[in-house]
């Protein structure tokens, strides 16, 4: 007799060796179980959903605390295609809900209201919630960005995001340079981040993912995952980037697309920024941080506007 299975059947049964491989894993080499049960629930969830058709292209996860400048953020990356923003927010003094209302109401945002107070293992926050974020929504996407809501993703003749990703589809993840700015010379924040504000400039050899979350297994870092074999992510020449804690891409690339990184921003904004702390385990950065930033700022930019509505 001839055994007809599902489709969903045939991937619950190929269930059993990467569950097989995750645990002679975290015998062998000591992955921390918090580390082995994200794994876990990656796997799981993404073989049991993994055939959907009604993903939408691209989504963006974020998580950040007292992060006022989230809706001109959010604004900007749906008029360059992100369909759904997932974000995290991690115990602000006033929720960032209030401010990002119309979004949530539209269905636009997924608001996660969280505590970081449960066992993280040597996860950070940050780290935590990204995995959550690929394991949790990301079955709806065919491509998921891993943001700090400092971090704007530039394209080369305004072409959306989507438009680009569409050339690499086949890699785990693509991994965008930063260009990194400071002050400007700005005390008194403008209120904004589009604009003519900020136009002092370089370019940095660290990235940020866009990874496709069917092929991640875990987050290590807010700079890089791992991928189920044989995938792994390529810069924007789809050369393969190594995968350490900083993830750093050997040449450079400020074409295509990458990513404006606004370190500082004002002082006023990175006094705000000292006082909330960060979400990776880093210390509050100092004085001494924020003008060692701006020294190094020696290229002119071109500000960053806020594109025209895909929609209107």
């Amino acid at each position: 007799m001839r055994w007809l299975l599902s489709e969903r059947m045939k991937r619950m049964l190929l269930v059993g060796f990467p569950v097989l491989l995750i645990v002679l894993l975290h015998i062998g080499y000591g992955l921390h179980p918090v580390h082995v049960q994200i794994t876990l629930k990656h796997t799981l969830h993404n073989t049991l959903n993994g055939n959907q058709k009604d993903k939408s292209e691209f989504g963006l996860c974020v998580i950040g605390k007292d992060e006022r400048d989230l809706p001109e953020w959010v604004e900007y990356h749906k008029r360059k295609g992100c369909s759904k923003f997932y974000i995290y927010d991690n115990d602000s003094e006033v929720k960032m809900s209030t401010y990002l209302k119309n979004y949530i109401d539209s269905g636009l945002v997924v608001y996660i209201p969280t505590t970081f107070n449960e066992t993280l293992g040597d996860l950070s926050p940050i780290t935590y919630a990204k995995n959550n974020c690929t394991r949790t929504y990301g079955h709806l996407h065919k491509w998921l960005g891993l943001l700090d809501a400092d971090e704007f993703i530039v394209t080369e003749n305004n072409k959306s995001i989507p438009e680009v990703l569409r050339d690499f589809e086949g890699y785990g993840g693509v991994a965008l340079n930063w260009m990194m700015f400071g002050s400007s010379g700005l005390v008194e924040s403008p209120g904004s981040i589009l604009g003519p504000h900020y136009t002092k400039c370089v370019p940095n050899i660290h990235v940020k993912a866009i990874v496709n979350p069917m092929h991640v297994s875990l987050c290590r870092s807010s700079h890089y995952c791992n991928y189920y074999y044989p995938y792994f992510a390529v810069n924007v020449d789809k050369e393969r980037v190594a995968q350490t804690h900083w993830s750093e891409s050997h040449r450079i690339k400020t074409h295509t697309m990458y990513i404006n990184h606004y370190v500082t921003k004002s002082l006023q904004d990175f006094r705000r920024k000292q006082k909330r702390g960060s979400g990776d385990y880093i210390p509050a950065r100092s004085d001494q941080f924020f003008h060692e930033v701006d020294k190094t700022m020696t290229q002119d930019c071109p500000a960053l506007l806020m594109p025209p509505d895909l929609n209107a």
